[in-house]
């Protein structure tokens, strides 16, 4: 969600999306790449980004427009989250730099913090109880990890606002019944770690300001992944045992489908 110039997405899609050269099958897997902004605004800030959505769309990717990450069920259309009248669900869910815009059209600075935090709060809350899988979903935001930006704590604030108004399955591991009637437990959403964000293996992917065509370095980002508790997930306990980003894009693209993905 939020990609600022679907950079990121293409990065995502040429791995998932393309042809696998091993075995000569095409990929089964989803994605759906979004932007805060109108189509026509994107055209106007980006010079180059025709080209980028052409080669989306010819990898079979979904792109959607004045999305609003805080509320992606009311602004993602019907079609991309509904099948046969059920949500569909998501295994990965990425936001990369969140971030307020201001109307100069740089992003929200350190005056703009709380806005923010409360920003990501209500990402997390959201995401998690709408759209994100059951069984191994995971939410990603990138973040740069100097100050003031360390000072976000969004190991700690993604998961401040989830517990409130969250739909009570959860919020705690009682068994509840799905739509079959079968007994399922239901798990809490964790912060399971952060890997270092390698720019070298997600080419063409530039990070980049909101409604700016200027890039912006991304040497100190992490990734903050946060998956469901007591194992569920890619089936890994602790952020230690997050070797590379990449292998999460690639077991994504062997097992389960695609969420959305994500950039400045």
């Amino acid at each position: 969600v939020g990609d600022g110039d679907l950079t990121y997405s293409l990065a995502v899609a040429r791995i998932i999306l393309s042809q696998q050269p091993t075995t000569g099958r095409t990929s089964s897997s989803r994605l759906v790449a979004t932007s805060y902004e109108s189509k026509e605004s994107l055209l106007r800030v980006y010079p180059n980004i025709q080209d980028t959505m052409d080669e989306l769309e010819s990898l079979g990717a979904t792109i959607c427009y004045n999305v609003d990450a805080t509320r992606l069920v009311e602004t993602l259309p019907e079609s991309v989250i509904q099948r046969k009248q059920q949500t569909k669900k998501f295994h990965r869910i990425v936001w990369n730099f969140p971030c307020s815009a201001v109307s100069s059209g740089q992003d929200g600075q350190n005056d703009a913090m709380e806005f923010n935090k409360q920003l990501v709060r209500d990402f997390v809350r959201r995401a998690a109880n709408d759209l994100l899988h059951r069984g191994d979903g995971e939410i990603h935001m990138l973040h740069k990890t100097k100050p003031p930006f360390n000072q976000w704590k969004i190991e700690t604030v993604a998961l401040e606002g989830l517990y409130g108004g969250i739909d009570s399955n959860l919020s705690n591991s009682d068994d509840n019944s799905n739509e079959n009637g079968k007994k399922i437990t239901q798990r809490r959403l964790e912060y399971k770690g952060r890997v270092v964000f390698d720019r070298c293996l997600m080419p063409p992917y530039v990070p980049r300001k909101a409604l700016d065509k200027k890039s912006f370095t991304a040497h100190d980002a992490c990734h903050y992944i946060f998956g469901w508790a007591s194992g569920v997930g890619t089936g890994r306990g602790d952020g230690d045992n997050y070797c590379q980003y990449a292998s999460t894009i690639h077991e994504s693209s062997q097992e389960s489908n695609s969420g959305g993905s994500s950039g400045g």
